[in-house]
């Protein structure tokens, strides 16, 4: 009996043990499903947001495509009408040479035309002297041969020597230049209209381009500025034209530090002049997004402060943006929503994965 009661009282306690085990799996249980409950609801929050930040990058890339085939196409118009315009020119020399021979040759011509005119006006105007003397020596009383055969010979030299100033062929190529020139002009004139309206084409485009590059600089300037103060504070940074009449002719970075505008970027240090270019960079992918960015080490060269402002700044100012980060450094990682570590374990590679709660 003692025997039994030892076994019962063995097993009490056991039982008490198991009960009181279960009922903490209970409540570990209880917290368990309250925990999933809540990621549930995160993770139904975050797709939430992806959608969204998924939808508002497929707007982006299709505005984006639909402005790079403006630029295409305005490109392309813009190399049509040059090529076009250099072959009207070529055409338009071409026929400016053709029309200046064709005056010189009009300009023989009218010469010789009014040489023979002159012969004829001389020859009208003694043809009633001829016509008396004629008269005269039709005298058949009178009538000597030898005078009749001299006049002969004397019509038939002035006969001779018309012919030779107008020559019947001539005078058909003459009408026929004539044609050709008045046709040519007709086409000249054409070609001109053409031309002024390339020209106006051309004038018209270059104003929108130049629209476009001032719009474009403005904003640039300006994501210029926050972005380079925000990764470097106290620092300014700006794009100045360097023709404030003429911005195709290019711009130029200028930055100050404490309000002391540098002559040259010469005079900034490696790591600044890195600040520089990164936030150039990423003023002009604000400008023009895209769905995805990859930085690889661009922090390499950075002191563990200037690392960490990077991190902030892309957290600031690219709130509506997926980035890739490759960094060596605890600053960046500290502005991560999502981690990936690499390391070797027994001689290969480990990846593991670490969600970040930033807010």
């Amino acid at each position: 009996m003692i025997k039994k009661k030892n076994n019962y009282n063995k097993l009490e306690l056991e039982i008490k043990d198991l009960t009181s085990q279960m009922q903490e799996e209970e409540n570990q249980l209880v917290e368990l499903n309250v925990e999933k409950k809540q990621l549930e609801e995160k993770l139904f929050t975050l797709m939430s947001e992806l959608k969204i930040a998924n939808d508002k990058c497929k707007e982006a890339s299709k505005e984006y495509e639909v402005q790079r085939e403006i630029a295409m196409k305005n490109s392309n118009a813009i190399q049509q009408h040059k090529y076009l315009l250099k072959k009207l020119t070529e055409e338009i020399s071409t026929n400016e040479v053709n029309l200046a021979e064709l005056s010189s040759e009009i300009t023989k011509m009218n010469n010789g035309s009014l040489a023979a005119k002159e012969k004829f006006k001389d020859i009208d105007k003694r043809l009633p002297d001829e016509q008396k003397q004629m008269a005269l020596k039709m005298d058949f009383i009178n009538f000597k041969s030898e005078e009749c055969n001299r006049s002969v010979n004397e019509l038939q030299t002035r006969y001779d020597q018309l012919t030779k100033v107008v020559d019947p062929g001539k005078l058909n190529n003459f009408h026929k230049h004539i044609q050709e020139y008045k046709r040519l002009q007709k086409k000249l004139e054409t070609i001109v209209k053409d031309k002024i309206k390339i020209n106006e084409i051309i004038e018209e485009l270059e104003v929108k381009k130049r629209l476009h590059l001032q719009y474009a600089s403005n904003r640039v300037n300006t994501e210029f500025g926050k972005i380079f103060s925000s990764v470097l504070p106290g620092a300014q940074a700006c794009l100045k034209q360097t023709n404030e009449e003429d911005i195709t002719t290019g711009l130029e970075i200028r930055v100050a530090f404490n309000g002391l505008w540098k002559e040259s970027l010469e005079e900034l240090s490696g790591g600044q002049r890195s600040l520089v270019a990164l936030s150039l960079v990423l003023a002009m992918l604000l400008f023009n997004p895209v769905p995805l960015y990859i930085l690889d080490e661009v922090d390499a060269a950075l002191d563990l402060s200037h690392t960490q402002n990077i991190g902030k700044m892309l957290k600031q100012h690219f709130k509506q943006s997926q980035f890739i980060v490759v960094s060596p450094k605890d600053g960046m990682f500290s502005n991560a929503n999502i981690l990936f570590r690499t390391k070797f374990v027994d001689g290969s590679s480990a990846v593991t994965r670490t969600t970040c709660n930033q807010t």
